[in-house]
This record gives C-alpha cells, structure tokens and sequence, in this order.
C-alpha cells in the first residue's frame, strides 16, 4: 500500500493520450501539467485551430490545429496605356440663301354699330327677419344649489341658457341622477337636477352611534338612579316600585340632554 499510495495520489508523469504530431510545427506540455499541451508554428508558418490542446477522460486530444504557410499576394499587373492620336476634319460651311418677304395690304372692313336696347330694374324690397338671443332675465338665469354636493365644472352662476354643470357628491352620499346637466330657461335644467343621499354603509355606522350612545346613556341613568335598591315590604315601598319606569325615563332624559 505504502508503495501504490503515491502513484494513486499523484497525477501521472506521461500523457496517456498518442504522441501529437504537427506539421511544419510542435507541440509544448504546459508547467506542471501532463495532458496539457501548447501548440505553435514554424517561422512562416500561421497556426490554424486551437492553441491549447487537451487530454480528455477518453484518451483523445481535442482538435489538432495545422500550421498553413504564409503566402504574400502576388502584386497586381500593370497595363500600358495605349494613345491614339486625334484627326481632325475641317468643317465645310455652306452660303446661306435669302429670300425677299413679299407684303400683302392688309383690308379693312367699317364696323356697324348697333344701339343697345335698356331695360329697367324692378327691384323687389328684402323681408328681414330678425333673430335676437333671450337676455338675462329672472325667468331663464338661475342659481344652482346641490344640498350634499358640490360644483367641480362649469361657469359660475347665475346661469344662462345653455351653460353646462358638473356634479360631485361629498364623501358619504350616493348621487341620484346624472351629474352633468345643461340649463334649459326657466328655472329647469336638463335632464334634472341629481341629489345626493346618504349611502347605506353610512346609515349604518350614524345608526350604530345612536344606539350605542342611547344604550350608554341609558347605562349610566340606571346606575345613577336605581345603585342596588331595595324595596322595603311596606306599602309606601310597593308604592316606589310602581314609580321606577318614570324615574328612569326623567333621569335617562337629563343624562342626555
């Protein structure tokens, strides 16, 4: 065991993948390594493919790259130009030929007039119609109030025909009705002034309060008219115990007012 230890603890000193040959080119292990190797290339010679080579678990290298020779392009080829002398041709000029205008008197014909004929206008008087606007008046401009509600848009009163409000509740109250409407004269507004009433939760917590606070003040009566009695067994006592809906209900009555 003491033998076997160190070759199974320590990595092993060769590569068990096949010797790398490249071509034109060689192949360095890395420092410290034994499947890693570093391939380069020949002076004019370019390096195609990986530059790190790798053993795997299989005992197969990764992709080993080829080293390609460098070639220079050849330098382009050059055409001499070739010229050609230029002829010329004398231009040929032609005598140009006049030919004498030949004039012709001109006819004139007398003009005949004739008398324009006139006929009078008759002219027909315009019917106007004239369309005024209704002006202010106590009958077609009003003040707008919304009990529960208030004005968000619209022009400020008084009102003329035409104008249009916007509508909002306070918080609480439920709106009946549309909240924009249009002012129509006398005093009526299309469709309809809404109103504002209070909603259910509402009426349900204002509800709560009030008994609870006739409850308290009824509470606090009783203790404060009635602390532990005893009817004595005489008859001014049976006469007392007749009377003790009445001062319960005057003392409940001055506790809450």
């Amino acid at each position: 065991l003491a033998a076997l230890l160190p070759a199974l603890l320590l990595p092993p000193l060769v590569s068990a993948c096949p010797r790398i040959v490249i071509k034109n080119g060689k192949a360095t292990r890395a420092s410290g390594h034994y499947s890693k190797y570093y391939a380069t290339c020949d002076e004019g010679y370019r390096l195609n493919g990986p530059y790190v080579l790798i053993c795997d678990e299989h005992d197969k290298w990764s992709t080993i790259p080829t080293c390609d020779l460098i070639t220079t392009p050849a330098p382009p080829t050059t055409t001499p130009l070739t010229t050609t002398p230029l002829t010329t041709t004398p231009l040929t000029t032609t005598p140009l030929t006049t030919t004498p205008l030949t004039t012709t008197p001109l006819t004139t014909t007398p003009l005949t007039t004739t008398p324009l004929t006139t006929t009078p206008l008759t002219t027909t008087p315009l019917t106007t119609t004239s369309v005024t606007e209704p002006l202010p008046t106590p009958d077609n401009q009003t003040e707008l109030y919304i009990p529960n509600g208030r004005i968000i848009a619209g022009p400020k009163p008084p009102y003329l025909i035409g104008d249009n409000v916007t509508i909002q509740c306070y918080p609480g109250f439920t709106m009946y009705g549309e909240p924009r409407i249009q002012y129509i004269g006398g005093n009526q507004w299309e469709p309809g002034i809404p109103s504002c009433r209070l909603n259910v939760f509402a009426i349900i917590i204002i509800s709560g309060t009030l008994i609870g606070a006739v409850s308290l003040a009824s509470f606090r009566a009783y203790k404060k008219y009635f602390p532990h009695e005893v009817v004595p067994a005489t008859d001014d006592g049976a006469e007392a115990s007749k009377n003790w809906p009445l001062k319960m209900f005057s003392g409940l009555r001055r506790s809450v007012l």
